[in-house]
């Protein structure tokens, strides 16, 4: 098949004179020059520095034509005047891998500026625009090159700014995303999630942008004046429409303190608003996560520290985060899931999250993990009023990481039950268990059939004391070997470990805490797939009666209960979980006691400790499915 090399069509947004700075919400990846009384000194607003022309024939060769003049609804070529920045490409190989061309560049760029530090750029970024209609996994308006279309293979980030679908025709023109007129005929870029690489003073043509800033986070990713940095690009076209693509480069910037006069100190004279407001990068570390799918089923977790790098947001009271809330996405679970925004380590402009997510891939190999770091409030509205298809879109950073899937159960078989001596068991719980081991008759059950059976409750230290959802990551990290070893002799150990939480866990008021809990056993499950020699069965919380709960909270502690069972409860060779919730819950929506403890289960409308029938059958139920398990 021909490729077309003809034509790429290279659209450049940078910093040009009388500048704007930024305070506004929608950050400040834009720029604006001082005409007809516009300037607003907290604005920033997108503006065009040029249009090139760059031609890559098969045998390599690069040419470069100038840049053309703008057509644009405002005549800013005239204010540009010899304000033309260099841009340069150095090809470093082209190859041929089965339907794709792939194309290694190195692209240079040169802040031409010579006013005393004036125009010192922030946070510049060489976005490829390109076509393609893969789908964010959570947000259908979001758009990128996918597996058969354009890529950038070692892309920094992904940002939503200019692109051509929710930018185009604006008026006037500067204010949002306009086609090269030198461009291939009829190429407009398709997407709205747009790969980039990062431009800094001292950022290496291959070198990692989180490293190098979280090193050198006082020099805030400046590209001074004078001053030429590279970055290398691995883009991937597909053989089927060739290579076309357009290429922008955002800034950000703002007045410095001596304005108009030259800065003094750079960047310590530029404010901190000269910085983007979305993160700039992040990294992917400390990576234990244990996915696979093996051709009949599935599991594991995606398991991993993640630090963003932001300019201006801190963590607050007990060291978490509210300046921006991360969303990790991928089709190997359902929705955005919010790790614990509890800072486990930070740098001057960095922070790290820990994040367990229960995993479900459809597939063995590569996995695509969406990482979002979106800021509540913000959008990409402009001051001015002109409207775009992205105004009312929360202002979000994007990064695509890519995991692995292995292609065999980790363990390779379902846990097995002991050798040579009787099952230990261990429940840890409250009232609500005692009810069911002693009333309902389950110890004795449970001795019947077979199993060595022991509690851990009220009274009995930390791990006795503390049962709700966000005690266990607690006890499965820094109790663990304490709890395992809980009454037995040197040397011995439980086999299976259940634990419960008691009724009142089941009042779930709102999303968060319900996240919240999603995020507390992820963390369980972190500890529990490093111990295969035991079986853990979490059961889902208890309900309540009606006088203790709402129904939006009694129907989301029945989402969690089925989450439990479902999504948590994936194949994984040493967990299983136990529905005690959906047991003893009325499941009858035109009833009072739907989603709540039945009524016939109750000894009483505002206690919602269940009654001896319940308990007898919490027990019967518990002892058939557990031995069911087991043998």
């Amino acid at each position: 098949m021909r490729i077309n090399y003809s034509m790429i069509v290279l659209i450049v947004t940078f910093l040009c004179g009388c500048i704007g700075c930024s305070q506004a919400a929608n950050g400040n990846y834009i720029t604006q020059p001082d005409f007809n009384g516009l300037q607003k000194a907290d604005t920033n607003i997108p503006l065009l520095w040029g249009i090139w022309d760059v031609s890559i024939s098969p045998e390599g060769a690069i040419e470069v034509a100038p840049p053309h003049t703008a057509a644009f609804a405002l005549n800013v070529n005239g204010l540009l005047g010899p304000f033309v920045p260099d841009i340069d490409f150095h090809l470093v190989q082209i190859s041929h891998p089965s339907g794709f061309t792939d194309v290694m560049v190195d692209v240079g760029i040169t802040n031409p500026q010579s006013s005393g530090g004036i125009y010192t750029g922030f946070d510049v970024c060489g976005i490829v625009m390109g076509t393609g209609g893969a789908v964010h996994p959570y947000d259908p308006t979001l758009t990128y090159g996918g597996q058969f279309m354009l890529q950038l293979l070692n892309a920094d980030g992904y940002t939503r700014w200019m692109n051509s679908p929710e930018f185009s025709d604006t008026d006037p023109a500067w204010l949002g995303y306009t086609p090269g007129p030198q461009g291939s005929p009829g190429f407009i870029p398709a997407v709205t999630l747009n790969p980039y690489k990062y431009y800094c003073d001292g950022l290496g043509s291959e070198e990692n942008a989180y490293d190098y800033l979280a090193v050198n986070s006082s020099s805030r990713g400046i590209f001074t004046e004078g001053a030429t940095n590279w970055r290398r690009y691995i883009l991937r076209f597909p053989d089927a429409t060739g290579i076309q693509f357009q290429y922008a480069i955002l800034a950000c910037y703002a007045f410095n303190i001596n304005h108009p006069n030259p800065p003094v100190n750079i960047p310590d004279d530029f404010p901190p608003n000269a910085n983007a407001k979305e993160a700039v990068a992040i990294d992917v570390i400390n990576d234990t996560s244990d996915m696979w799918n093996d051709g009949s089923s599935n599991g594991g977790n995606f398991s991993a520290d993640v630090s963003v790098l932001n300019w201006n947001a801190k963590p607050g009271a007990g060291d978490v985060m509210s300046e921006y809330v991360i969303y990790i996405y991928s089709n190997a679970w359902v929705g955005g899931v919010t790790p614990d925004m509890t800072v486990i380590s930070q740098g001057d402009n960095h922070c790290t999250y820990n994040v367990n997510i229960p995993a479900t891939p459809a597939a063995a190999g590569a996995l695509d993990v969406w990482i979002t770091v979106a800021h509540p409030g913000a959008t990409y509205a402009n001051p001015f009023g002109v409207a775009t298809g992205a105004d009312d879109k929360t202002l979000a950073a994007h990064f695509k990481y890519t995991a692995n899937v292995s292609n065999q159960h980790p363990s390779g078989e379902f846990w097995q039950p002991p050798v040579g001596h009787a099952p230990r068991f261990l429940f840890i719980h409250h009232s609500t268990g005692e009810g069911f081991l002693f009333d309902g008759g389950m110890w004795d059950m449970l001795e019947n059939a077979g199993f060595e059976v022991h509690d851990i409750t009220y009274g009995d230290g930390w791990i006795g004391d503390n049962t709700d959802p966000e005690h266990f990551p607690i006890t499965f990290t820094e109790y663990y070997d304490e709890m395992i070893h809980f009454e037995l002799p040197a040397g011995q150990f439980y086999d299976i470990v259940a634990f419960k939480s008691c009724f009142p866990a089941s009042n779930i008021y709102d999303d968060q805490m319900l996240n919240d809990y999603y995020g507390y056993y992820a963390t369980v499950k972190s500890v529990t797939k490093k111990h295969p020699e035991t079986l853990f069965i979490p059961f889902s919380t208890p309900p309540l009666v009606p006088a203790d709960t709402e129904p939006a909270n009694a129907a989301r502690a029945r989402i969690f209960a089925n989450w439990l069972k479902g999504t948590y409860d994936d194949g994984e060779f040493n967990m299983r979980s136990y529905d005690v919730f959906n047991v003893l819950a009325g499941n009858n929506p035109a009833s009072g006691d739907f989603n709540m403890l039945r009524y016939d289960y109750q000894g009483d409308p505002y206690d919602s400790h269940p009654n001896h029938t319940a308990n007898t059958t919490v027990a019967a139920d518990f002892t058939a499915w557990l031995s069911d398990l087991v043998w």
